[in-house]
């Protein structure tokens, strides 16, 4: 990205990016869960290099959900409570852009793959056989 921000606004974008988050977390909770569970919500912790992005609840341990670059923006999958940054499609997208970010996030984390990834590109297409002939 050639843009530069100010941490203001990534901590802008951030704020936004987590409050999307948790209004999906919410919406899947309501459509999938009995309303007497606790809520899981996300939330922000500091870093040097990432904001850390935790899921859960008092009554359970949370666990890292994402982690979020401080120096651009760009939002990382956990793996195994680290930031997945190897290679060149490690980054699931940016909280800088138009919908903040929340094109890669599902219920239950990052997205695995991003649209540009080979293999994505394949199973998107393997799917798209499958349900032609399903159709038949």
């Amino acid at each position: 990205m050639t843009t530069k921000y100010s941490s203001t606004e990534l901590e802008f974008y951030l704020d936004k990016f987590v409050r999307y988050t948790n209004q999906i977390m919410k919406a899947f909770h309501a459509n999938n869960y009995d309303f007497d569970r606790d809520l899981i919500t996300v939330d922000k912790k500091q870093g040097r290099v990432y904001w850390r992005l935790v899921r859960g609840t008092i009554a359970r341990n949370p666990y890292s959900f994402g982690y979020v670059r401080k120096k651009d923006g760009a939002v990382f999958r956990s793996v195994s409570g680290v930031p997945f940054t190897r290679g060149k499609y490690a980054v699931r997208g940016h909280i800088t852009e138009g919908d903040y970010g929340i094109s890669c996030v599902t219920p239950w984390g990052i997205k695995t793959f991003d649209d540009r990834h080979p293999l994505a590109r394949n199973i998107q297409a393997k799917r798209k056989k499958w349900l032609k002939k399903v159709r038949k």
